[in-house]
């Protein structure tokens, strides 16, 4: 369990390895490790490319092993499971090690990406290009800003770190006000549109695997939309659309294939990978699954059940339904145990009690797994269908209704790929409810609900979910308290700074 104010320390003096790396061909291929000196120091352009590679995959292990899902799809309603009850319940304290896990793990990317953005151009030889070195430390300034994004929206008043050598001898930090944050997530999203590249995202997928301008402004559209900025995130978000780097893949079924990791669609996605390394690889595939059913390779661990409240949100003819939920006695035509048959869902599936098993991101016994069951396939942050919901949105601008043609358009293109009619206008409810059945499993519903829904809306909602098994219904009652995760418990032990009254962020400018 690491805590990030260690991580801080240990990354500063040194101490902070990143995991060498088994792909091959393309920019997660690491050089070998005796061309690095002591201090990391880089001469070529491989090196500095292969230094951000980790960044993509190794420090976001811990939030999305596990603690990712109760901490998003448990507690919005999506999913169920025994483990992890207190999210169910409502009953979430700050010695739930699922907070632990997801904190430690986004500050260790806070703490990486700080390394490159404050020492990568004191480290290169004069034979690395300056737009290398640009792209690398834009890449870094994205997944700093990603990694505030998930903190702000989980825990709303977090420390702001710069530069981890600050807090060397002097480790206690103080909160800062969640304005304070999303402007610092602003910054960093304009100094990585002003760093990165710009992309068409085509049929090679091995090319779309780094973050461009175009992945850097979707995401600020969002993180306008996220506090209200309802007009900059419509202009930037139809920016991003009219630039035509992004697609939507024509089949939904194909967006959760590892063979079309980084599609079109991708806007950004973590990049697992199979390694001997223990914690490189997507969990789903046995955490989500019939492992029982010989679609893992490490035996029965479906944890993750979906939801009594989600198994009847999909109308007929939806498409979508079957490729997030195994429903009884359905046959995959792209699932596949591991003796090479193909995967007809039983009758008696039963994941966490629920009478059924998430499909989303179950990838089945065929695919490369490694010796932990993991796979390479990617988990999606952020796909080309959010952006065209945001858009319309963000064309709502707060009146919880649109009949806009060009909104209206995009929500329809949603509905269309997954064989529904258009629909004539969009209300909040439509466009939450549409999101759940497009994004279940995909760690957005819990920030839906809170984003779409006043407090008052969002606390009558969840209470009135049916949160048991197939055998009891259960209903637990949300406070407005519940909306917002309390300071994991180990952290504000080494920094009771934690504990006070969140301080303003000096900024320099």
């Amino acid at each position: 369990m690491i805590q990030f104010l260690y991580n801080f320390r240990r990354l500063a003096l040194g101490l902070v390895l990143l995991a060498s790396i088994s792909s091959c061909s393309d920019f997660l291929e690491r050089p070998p490790e005796d061309n690095y000196s002591d201090n990391d120091f880089y001469y070529t352009n491989d090196q500095v490319n292969s230094r951000i590679a980790p960044l993509y995959y190794k420090p976001w292990w811990n939030m999305f092993s596990t603690s990712f899902w109760p901490m998003t799809e448990t507690i919005s309603g999506n999913m169920f499971n025994y483990t992890h009850l207190s999210f169910t319940q409502f009953t979430v304290t700050s010695s739930n090690p699922m907070l632990e896990n997801t904190w430690g793990s986004l500050y260790s990317v806070v703490a990486q990406s700080n390394e490159l953005i404050n020492n990568l151009d004191d480290r290169v030889g004069g034979d690395v290009d300056q737009e290398t070195i640009d792209i690398v430390k834009g890449e870094a300034y994205f997944l700093r800003a990603v990694a505030y994004f998930y903190l702000v929206r989980f825990w709303e008043e977090v420390p702001i770190i710069e530069n981890t050598y600050d807090y060397i001898y002097s480790p206690q930090v103080p909160k800062n006000p969640e304005q304070d944050i999303y402007r610092f997530i602003e910054s960093d999203l304009t100094m990585a549109i002003d760093l990165l590249p710009e992309k068409i995202r085509g049929a090679d997928y091995a090319s779309n695997k780094r973050v461009s301008v175009g992945s850097a402004k979707a995401v600020l559209a969002k993180v306008y939309l996220s506090q209200e900025k309802f007009a900059e995130a419509k202009n930037l978000s139809a920016e991003v659309i009219n630039s035509g780097e992004f697609q939507l893949l024509d089949n939904y079924a194909d967006l959760f294939l590892t063979e079309n990791n980084n599609n079109e669609e991708s806007i950004f996605a973590i990049q697992w990978t199979i390694s001997t390394d223990y914690g490189s690889g997507n969990q789903s595939n046995i955490a989500n699954s019939a492992g029982g059913y010989g679609l893992g390779n490490i035996g029965d661990w479906n944890v993750f059940g979906p939801s009594q409240d989600i198994l009847d949100i999909y109308p007929g003819g939806d498409q979508r339904e079957v490729e997030n939920i195994m429903i009884p006695g359905y046959t995959y035509d792209n699932l596949y145990t591991s003796s090479g048959e193909q995967f007809t869902v039983p009758e008696d599936i039963d994941a966490a009690s629920s009478g059924s098993a998430i499909k989303k991101y179950v990838v089945g016994g065929d695919d490369p797994y490694d010796n932990w069951g993991m796979t390479a396939n990617n988990t999606y942050i952020m796909r080309y269908a959010d952006l065209l919901m945001l858009y319309a949105e963000a064309t709502m601008g707060g009146t919880g209704t649109t009949s806009d043609a060009t909104a209206l358009m995009y929500f329809n293109r949603i509905r269309e790929r997954a064989g529904l009619v258009e629909l004539p206008s969009i209300t909040n409810e439509t466009l939450l409810e549409e999101r759940r059945r497009e994004f279940a499993f995909e760690g957005e519903y819990w920030f839906d609900i809170k984003r779409l829904l006043s407090t008052n809306d969002a606390v009558e909602y969840l209470s009135s979910q049916n949160r048991g098994d197939q055998n009891f219904d259960q209903f637990y009652t949300a406070t407005a308290e519940d909306l917002i995760y309390p300071i994991p418990a180990n952290e504000s032990a080494s920094n009771p700074l934690l504990l006070e009254e969140a301080v303003p962020y000096d900024f320099e400018d």
